[in-house]
């Protein structure tokens, strides 16, 4: 079980290190502008533009986010799904192996299998979560289906290997994350209306 344990705690700090590595500095390009009022009042600088609360909002329904639509709200995006469905993913892969020996112990389920199944469940869920905020939204299922088609890629680069380690080891763990994650973002429609001018 901690052999198996071992592999999830390494693949979500190999994903981590690697998303929060690419993610770009925030900065705010000067011609992206947020409309805060019925004249499109832009704000002025960052920081007035990020301490806006929802209560200073007009009927229009727009939202203060100064980096929606841009490189860096998607690269911080990307970022929080790849380390919240690791987090997940790992939650949930320990507590079916404490499910199926709480409730039933005489299964014949594999705990490795039991915690592949928490791992996949909890990732799919967790990306999907963190990535339906209060700016955009994608259906559940092409979550799944992007886990879905990563899970054979990784499985495959695991089966090749005949003592598989490092990479090979992670595959299963990596592909379906990043299938779920593209196929999020590939998908994602806007709830609101940006102004970016």
């Amino acid at each position: 079980m901690f052999k198996y344990g071992g592999v999830i705690v390494l693949s979500l700090m190999l994903q981590c290190g690697v998303s929060f590595a690419q993610t770009p500095s925030f900065i705010i390009p000067k011609k992206f502008t947020v409309a805060l009022s019925a004249n499109n009042a832009a704000p002025k600088n960052r920081r007035f533009a990020t301490s806006l609360s929802e209560a200073s909002l007009p009927a229009t329904g727009l939202v203060p986010h100064p980096t929606y639509g841009m490189p860096t709200y998607r690269a911080f995006k990307i970022s929080k799904q790849v380390v919240l469905g690791q987090i997940s993913g790992a939650a949930l892969a320990f507590g079916f192996v404490a499910a199926q020996a709480a409730f039933i112990p005489e299964s014949n389920l594999s705990v490795p299998l039991v915690m592949y199944s928490g791992y996949l469940t909890g990732m799919v869920l967790g990306v999907h979560f963190t990535g339906n905020d209060r700016y955009e939204h994608a259906a559940l299922g092409r979550t799944v289906l992007g886990a879905a088609l990563g899970l054979p890629v990784g499985y495959l680069i695991y089966k090749s290997d005949p003592k598989p380690h490092g990479f090979s080891a992670l595959a299963p763990f990596v592909f379906p994350t990043l299938g779920a994650v593209i196929s999020f973002n590939l998908s994602a429609k806007p709830k609101t209306k940006i102004s970016a001018n």
